[in-house]
């Protein structure tokens, strides 16, 4: 594919320009306020550092220990599984929302593009058959560590986190991101849509530092680096 041939540098460009907010559709609206809302209460750090608890696969309601209020939530409400279920979960359009809008915002030609939009098709099919083998298909919270996860890789330089630790983190978004409501207002479509853009990201980040690393171009894995501390800062995490 002619994507390979496609230089780091413009590759980095192309990140940064689509990291930017530029959906015009109904989700993207959701999307810029789940994106706030990270930022502003730093959701997951709350709930990563939070006791683990007995988790949300038992009938057993789960409170963290220390989160602070946010909007009608009460510090240290008990949520159950059901609650973070119709949280975090969506019914699928069958259909790919973001990556038209995603791809068009890339620094590349028309040629690029549609050939960025097969490899985004396929990454995102994939995704989607680790999500649901790993029991959560269709779910915001797992979407948000499989980014925050593959990002935190890049700027670290570590390897991916192992699958149990993945699933530990999805659990504790999961209470945080239903906790805090920061999505009771959002329609399966606008879930979708986060879901697909912070997947995205991830990957094309990903696939920027393998690149770069493929070519042993050190100053192009810094700026690698420096697109996923900006991935991870909008969603709420301090690299």
């Amino acid at each position: 594919m002619k994507t390979k041939t496609l230089s780091v540098a413009t590759l980095v460009l192309t990140l940064i320009a689509a990291s930017q907010p530029v959906f015009a559709q109904a989700y993207g609206e959701a999307y810029q306020s789940f994106i706030n809302t990270l930022q502003y209460n730093n959701t997951y750090n709350y709930t990563k550092n939070s006791k683990r608890s007995s988790g949300t696969a038992k009938s057993k309601s789960t409170t963290p220990d220390t989160v602070p209020s946010y909007g009608n939530v009460v510090k240290n409400t008990a949520v159950t599984p059901e609650q973070v279920k119709r949280a975090v979960q969506f019914k699928s359009t069958g259909t790919r929302l973001a990556l038209d809008e995603y791809v068009g915002s890339f620094r590349t030609t028309a040629e690029e593009k549609a050939e960025w939009k097969v490899r985004l098709t396929d990454s995102l099919s994939g995704f989607d058959a680790l999500a649901a083998s790993k029991g959560f298909p269709n779910d915001v919270a797992f979407a948000l560590v499989f980014s925050i996860a593959l990002n935190s890789s890049v700027y670290n330089e570590t390897p991916l986190v192992p699958d149990g630790k993945l699933l530990e983190m999805r659990e504790m978004a999961a209470i945080g991101l239903t906790r805090y409501g920061l999505l009771e207002k959002s329609s399966d479509r606008e879930k979708q849509g986060i879901s697909e853009y912070v997947v995205m990201t991830a990957l094309m980040t990903y696939y920027c530092r393998e690149k770069a690393k493929g070519e042993k171009d050190i100053e192009e894995l810094k700026r690698c680096k420096q697109v996923a501390a900006l991935n991870l800062r909008r969603l709420g995490v301090e690299p």
